[in-house]
């Protein structure tokens, strides 16, 4: 049975035992960051649209997005380093590619500022069809203050992220970056279970 757990999920194991917190935040935050949405660990086929395909539509690491889009609102002003549950189940969890962060940023600088806040809620929750199971694995990542309603960066971990962030952005222009490919399914796995982080 052993040969069906990776390096990564022998490491957990093993530190679960331990009682080693520290060391398992590390390995969940690594490999959540890794975790590209989509990939066929599950199915290549959205149970709400049948057969489309939405390995072609989506390519983009939900965890360094949110980094993304954090280290963006700093930049207009916004130094609380935190995003809510609202605003990732209503503007980050539709996006497709990191080239929609701009988009994302500007939508949500403008909810902010909305003057009828409450409405504008009641609207977007009542037009939300979308899963928004996906907040509560953000626990798991190390650099994220977690509670039900919001996550935030610390400052302390600001200058790390910043540094992930540029050396993303580099290899994701010289498109370097390992996404899941249908055609090569088995590249993106072997990354995923190696002791390597994303920007490596």
């Amino acid at each position: 049975e052993e040969n069906k757990f990776t390096n990564q999920g022998k490491k957990l194991i093993l530190n679960y035992k331990n009682r080693n917190k520290e060391k398992i935040k590390n390995i969940l935050s690594k490999q959540h960051e890794k975790f590209v949405f989509w990939n066929d660990l599950f199915s290549l086929t959205d149970r709400h649209s049948g057969k489309r395909n939405v390995d072609e539509l989506f390519k983009i690491f939900p965890i360094f997005f949110i980094y993304q889009v954090i280290l963006k609102l700093r930049e207009f002003g916004y130094k609380k380093n935190e995003l809510t549950k609202f605003e990732i189940d209503n503007f980050l969890i539709f996006c497709q590619n990191h080239s929609d962060l701009d988009q994302v940023v500007g939508n949500i600088i403008k909810y902010r500022s909305y003057g009828e806040i409450y409405e504008l809620e009641k609207f977007l929750k009542a037009n939300n069809r979308m899963d928004s199971r996906f907040f509560s694995i953000l626990k798991n990542i190390k650099y994220f203050n977690f509670n039900k309603k919001k996550i935030a960066i610390s400052e302390n971990y600001i200058d790390e992220i910043s540094n992930k962030i540029k050396k993303f952005n580099q290899r994701y222009a010289n498109n370097k970056v390992i996404f899941f490919d249908k055609t090569n399914p088995n590249k993106y796995k072997k990354f995923l279970g190696e002791d390597i982080d994303l920007t490596s």
